[in-house]
């Protein structure tokens, strides 16, 4: 994301700036905005906007379904979450405009999906099964930095997944051990981990 100036933003919408400073009053602009003084109005924009159809017209807010799994094993489980939301906003009266899924761990806050959804302002309600889908910690930071955006997000179950815990806690762990001693001593400590779980 990048700021630009209320003037620029306007040329590259293709609009007066005088159109620009009313929907800047009226709350039209679909954007984050800031005003650091009296003479200077900011948009915060994606890196690559160039103005092409965005208009507060058709950017009335998308709410997007977000499904997530720890490991390629379990890509099945996407396919439940996706069908849990859509009968959820169903019986709310919601429309899913788009759905996104991706496997990735929930203590992984580089993913590649969740960063893309988290900068888009025109996705202003996401929906997911439960918290941890989204992520394993900074969740209430995640949902209090969007809300401060006019944008939310949307908890069908609070309940967390034990066994898909375990799982993410065992490749957190394995990971860690891994940047700390070397690849041999985490797949050593991988191996000892399914051990155990293979002997309860």
């Amino acid at each position: 994301m990048k700021r630009i100036k209320l003037s620029e933003y306007a040329q590259k919408m293709c609009i007066t700036s005088a159109t620009a400073l009313n929907w800047y009053h009226q709350g039209k602009i679909p954007y984050p905005t800031e005003r650091p003084s009296q003479r200077i109005i900011l948009v915060q924009v994606p890196d690559d906007f160039d103005g092409t159809n965005i208009s507060p017209e058709n950017t009335s807010g998308k709410t997007v379904a977000y499904c997530r799994v720890s490991t390629s094993k379990q890509k099945s489980e996407l396919d439940l979450q996706e069908l849990s939301i859509l009968k959820y906003a169903n019986s709310q009266g919601l429309t899913i405009d788009k759905t996104i899924k991706e496997v990735g761990s929930g203590f992984n806050e580089n993913r590649v999906k969740l960063g893309r959804m988290l900068k888009d302002p025109t996705i202003t309600t996401i929906i997911v099964e439960h918290r941890d889908r989204l992520a394993r910690s900074n969740f209430n930071l995640i949902k209090h930095c969007l809300e401060a955006q006019g944008r939310k997000i949307i908890v069908i179950n609070d309940d967390e997944l034990e066994d898909d815990l375990v799982t993410e806690i065992t490749e957190f762990m394995v990971s860690k051990c891994g940047n700390i001693y070397g690849r041999k001593s985490a797949k050593k400590v991988k191996e000892a981990l399914k051990e155990v779980d293979d002997n309860e």
